[in-house]
């Protein structure tokens, strides 16, 4: 092939220079947008979960400096990754704090803040560990009483805002933090809002602070404009920048590489067969139980943390409880049905299961999805189960009496929606949610058809358990 090149004149280098600081990437556009509602005296606080250290070096580079992370070993993986090249970074801890994390947590580099320190435990153990750094530090306050969100109830938040700064002379109490509940997101005024500032304004009068000396961390992407209007002095954003949060293979998992990998445009099935499907186990290095699985687009990311002494559950009996991502919280009740089903609770008196559910990305089927990904990293973790459960989703077409197995979005208004988990070799139905108006024999073929379909799903959910503990030491149960 012959190839004819033409002569190009060259452009300036301080022409292409000034261009390029004229190109600004969609993130750092976002960015802009989100600065332009801002409150002059509002903090912005990035929440760059589950996005590559560049995102965050982009938003450094235009100029911000606040960062918040949800997990303590990708937090310290991108921190020490950007300490060079982002030497004015300050980085929030805003995750769920566990106190064998926590010496992990204060050697990270340009730590700035831990925004969930809930009990004097956390505080004693923050207390020894800081003693040469002074550290910042936030009250969690759950003030919308919901158990899974954690925290300290507003009563307790006084009292443990006293005891930081009677005892804790290495912490800096510097404010309250909250994450309100969704069933108060689109409330003017938000209730949980009010409650936080209660909770200021109570423990400085019986501190004998100026009130404006403690901060307010509260409102995200979807509530922020309220929060500012009840008194937010910083706001911790993530979607509205970031935009939605893809799985990447980045530097704090596991090799993905035995996985077969979906391509973004990978959606197109027969009417008789799943999407394709990947499944991992052991995908953070850190972590007691995990696992990640994709069908199709939908991709859901599972963490477990237990099982572990709880004083909420006084019964015999574990208890599971589920942390989701905020746009999916709709799911979490049935999650916590469908899991609870499968473990042998009995074995866990007393006990508590933190079972963190991230749907990375959706496109139907997200609440089967979650239900095998959480089996599996339960598996991981070495909690005793009942059996190897399976879950479908299909949907019934009452126009044409046929069905379609794992559909990425419902192919018609009347169509009928069906997820059902099960236990094959218990043959017992765990989960079961239908949504539409069918007969009864019709709800009872879908069922029927539904659980036949979820089997096929058994050997592969085996097959992964299994290559998962292949590599590991032999252990003695």
């Amino acid at each position: 092939m012959n190839t004819c090149l033409r002569s190009v004149p060259l452009l300036p280098f301080w022409y292409l220079r000034s261009f390029q600081t004229r190109m600004l990437t969609t993130t750092q556009l976002n960015l802009d947008s989100v600065r332009s509602q801002l409150n002059e005296h509002v903090r912005l606080v990035a929440v760059s979960k589950y996005h590559p250290a560049e995102s965050v070096r982009e938003c450094y580079e235009h100029n911000q400096r606040h960062f918040g992370e949800n997990y303590v070993q990708e937090l310290e993986d991108k921190a020490n990754q950007l300490k060079d090249s982002c030497p004015e970074i300050k980085w929030h801890y805003i995750g769920q704090v566990q106190s064998n994390k926590i010496p992990k947590i204060c050697s990270i580099p340009n730590l700035f803040c831990v925004e969930t320190v809930e009990s004097e435990k956390h505080c004693a153990a923050f207390e020894k560990a800081a003693a040469k750094l002074n550290s910042n530090n936030k009250l969690k306050v759950n003030t919308s009483r919901e158990e899974q969100k954690g925290g300290a109830s507003p009563e307790e938040a006084v009292v443990l805002g006293l005891y930081v700064r009677r005892e804790c002379h290495h912490l800096e109490l510097n404010g309250f933090m909250t994450i309100g509940s969704v069933e108060n997101s689109d409330k003017i005024p938000n209730p949980d809002f009010d409650v936080l500032a209660d909770v200021r304004k109570k423990f400085a009068e019986a501190a004998g602070v100026d009130e404006s000396s403690l901060e307010l961390s509260m409102g995200m992407s979807s509530d922020m404009d309220t929060a500012m209007k009840q008194g937010s002095t910083s706001v911790r954003v993530g979607t509205a920048i970031f935009g939605m949060r893809e799985f990447i293979k980045p530097q704090w998992s596991l090799s993905l590489q035995d996985m077969k990998k979906v391509e973004e445009s990978s959606e197109e099935k027969e009417d008789d067969s799943f999407r394709p499907i990947s499944m991992k186990c052991g995908v953070f290095e850190d972590s007691k139980g995990s696992a990640y699985i994709e069908m199709g687009k939908t991709k859901v990311l599972v963490e477990v943390d237990g099982p572990r002494e709880s004083p909420s559950v006084a019964s015999q009996r574990g208890k599971i409880t589920v942390s989701i991502n905020e746009e999916n919280l709709r799911i979490r009740a049935q999650l916590e049905s469908a899991i609870s089903a499968m473990v042998h609770l009995d074995k866990y008196p007393r006990a508590e299961f933190m079972v963190n559910i991230s749907i990375l990305s959706s496109s139907g089927g997200e609440l089967a999805a979650s239900i095998l990904a959480s089996a599996l990293a339960l598996v991981h973790a070495h909690v005793e189960l009942f059996d190897i459960p399976v879950a479908a989703h299909i949907i019934y077409l009452p126009e044409t009496k046929s069905f379609v197995i794992d559909p990425p979005s419902p192919l018609s208004p009347s169509a009928i929606s069906i997820t059902v988990a099960l236990l094959p070799n218990l043959n017992q139905l765990i989960y079961t949610r239908l949504k539409g108006a069918v007969s009864v024999s019709e709800s009872r073929e879908a069922l029927s058809f539904a659980c036949k379909q979820s089997l096929r799903l058994y050997s592969v959910m085996r097959k992964t358990i299994l290559s998962s503990f292949q590599n590991q030491p032999k252990t003695t149960l």
